[in-house]
């Protein structure tokens, strides 16, 4: 009997040892992470409330001197000549834009009355805002002259396309062969001044 009783003693001091082992795991533990929050709460606290320096009162002399520092005047002047160059491509662009394409379907050919004939394709962009009407016409070559006349509409901020047949008279293409420069002028009916060329080749054969 008295042998039982010190097996349920020993028996229940390691329960109790075992006990006290973990809950001073537990408390260390928990005094580890309180010292960490009350760590990063004092940095915290140290840079939010950290030395202020004023800022000093500078005279009117000093200002003058700041705004007109080298540095300055050099970023100042990069800055007006970008903003005036943009100011005059937006105020002096050409309010049409001209693309032209010869048809290479047939290079050439000779139409009924003996002449030769190349075919354009035009493509126009009106860079404005209203509505224009382009007269056209062709120069460059002795004798050259359109099918019959041509005008192109195009609405503001648009494009359109047009095709155009360019003819050389029999005489003249007699004496000459091969590609030949020449130039479209499209011309503003309502506003004459306003007028673009655009080179292209006539081929002769």
């Amino acid at each position: 009997e008295r042998g039982q009783r010190n097996d349920c003693d020993e028996r229940e001091g390691r329960r109790q040892d075992h006990a006290c082992r973990r809950n001073r795991s537990r408390c260390s533990g928990h005094g580890i992470h309180d010292r960490v929050r009350q760590w990063l709460t004092a940095y915290a606290q140290a840079v939010r409330d950290g030395p202020r320096v004023a800022a000093p009162r500078l005279g009117r002399s000093e200002i003058v001197k700041r705004a007109f520092r080298p540095r300055t005047l050099v970023y100042s002047a990069v800055f007006l000549i970008l903003s005036a160059a943009t100011a005059w491509s937006l105020t002096h662009r050409p309010p049409l834009r001209v693309d032209i394409v010869r048809d290479r379907g047939v290079m050439s050919r000779e139409a009924d009355d003996g002449s030769i004939e190349n075919v354009f394709h035009l493509q126009l962009i009106n860079t404005s805002e209203v509505t224009r009407t382009y007269a056209v016409s062709v120069a460059g070559i002795e004798g050259i002259h359109l099918a019959r006349p041509e005008t192109v509409t195009v609405p503001g901020a648009a494009a359109a396309s047009a095709t155009i047949t360019v003819r050389v008279g029999a005489e003249q293409a007699e004496n000459l062969h091969g590609a030949r420069a020449m130039r479209f002028t499209l011309a503003d009916v309502g506003s004459p001044d306003v007028q673009v060329e655009e080179a292209a080749k006539f081929w002769l054969p």
